[in-house]
């Protein structure tokens, strides 16, 4: 009996034993988890070109208009023609103006000389202060009078506000206009922009403080070779209507080719700039969390990371949808950084895990 207790006794202290490795072990379990280490997107692509369509607009268009209304008398442009600054480009029947002139003058002149008496008589203490106090008023509006009657005779001359090309003329000679209406459109015969609209992807390419003229892009317009072209402006909302941002790029005319307002384009780009590239990468949608505390919100994606001792951070990252499986992170992390991609439903910072690598979509 005695040596069956015995044995009895060893055969609990076994299992005594065994259940502690097993509660020992299962303390100091190691999460494993899945991670993908970051390379750089779309710059080292070995085809990062995009392709857009486009629109030519002239640039720095204007409608020119006269301030008066009247006949016009003369025109000296037609559409096409390159003009200077300061051009005369069209006038209006001057006659009217001019009577207004002259009458405006006689007054004044008239006031001036009496004025010139009674300066004199006032200091001989012939005539009272008070009625040269009077004269000197009624001689500062007659002069004001006359200076506006050569400004209104400016108006009827309608004059080139810088160097361009004519680009329509609205009105024909004798035809009688009104102030502001459109006489002839004039803009930029050096320069012409390009518009198209991209994607919230395309415009997180391009870095906050970026030299536009260093942002670059290829324009093909019909059978003619490619031109090169530099970012102009982009806008920063939406347009409702497509869901994508307007880009405006700018491109010098070349002397051999003929561009107009309204004209197809195609823009070739991957946006690519001189000077320091930020690093862009992809991870998958499913490794961004919203920890607890943080609302949904755009600007609330984090992921989870990996150190070289194999312990887990959460860091903050701004990027856009690329697809349905894909985030572009624009800013938040580094080249060759590791990302936790699976097994994060547990983790807390500093936490030390197992990686298991796999292949990320792409």
């Amino acid at each position: 009996m005695n040596k069956y207790n015995n044995y009895l006794a060893l055969g609990l202290l076994g299992l005594i034993a065994g259940c502690s490795d097993q509660v020992e072990n299962t303390s100091t379990l190691v999460p494993i988890v899945q991670v993908k280490t970051l390379t750089p997107y779309s710059l080292e692509h070995e085809d990062t070109t995009l392709y857009y369509p486009a629109v030519l607009e002239a640039r720095d268009r204007a409608e020119l208009s006269f301030r008066a209304g009247g006949k016009v008398i003369s025109l000296y442009v037609s559409e096409g023609d390159l003009v200077k600054q300061g051009q005369l480009l069209a006038e209006l029947e001057p006659s009217d103006f001019q009577l207004n002139v002259k009458n405006t003058y006689a007054s004044f002149a008239a006031i001036d000389q009496q004025f010139t008496r009674s300066h004199r008589l006032v200091k001989q203490g012939m005539l009272a202060q008070s009625q040269f106090d009077e004269i000197t008023a009624r001689r500062r509006f007659a002069k004001a009078e006359y200076e506006l009657a050569k400004l209104r005779l400016s108006f009827s001359q309608l004059i080139a506000p810088r160097d361009g090309v004519i680009s329509r003329v609205h009105v024909e000679r004798h035809e009688n206009v009104k102030t502001g209406q459109p006489i002839v459109n004039i803009h930029d015969s050096e320069n012409i922009d390009v518009t198209l609209q991209v994607a919230d992807q395309v415009i997180a390419h391009i870095p906050h403080g970026i030299d536009k003229k260093s942002v670059r892009a290829q324009v093909k317009i019909g059978s003619e070779g490619l031109h090169e072209a530099n970012l102009k402006e982009f806008t920063s909302e939406k347009n409702h209507q497509t869901a994508a941002y307007r880009v405006t790029l700018s491109m010098p005319i070349p002397n051999d080719v003929h561009l107009f307002d309204g004209m197809s384009a195609e823009v070739l780009t991957d946006f690519t700039y001189k000077g320091h590239s930020p690093f862009m990468t992809t991870i998958p949608i499913e490794s961004v969390v919203i920890p607890d505390g943080y609302p949904p919100h755009p600007d609330n994606k984090f992921v989870w990371t990996l150190s070289d001792s194999n312990l887990v951070q959460l860091k903050q990252v701004k990027g856009n949808q690329l697809n349905h499986h894909q985030l572009l992170v624009t800013s938040g992390l580094e080249s060759n950084e590791t990302v936790i991609t699976g097994g994060m439903g547990r983790l807390r910072d500093g936490m030390l895990v197992k990686p298991m690598r796999s292949e990320a979509k792409q």
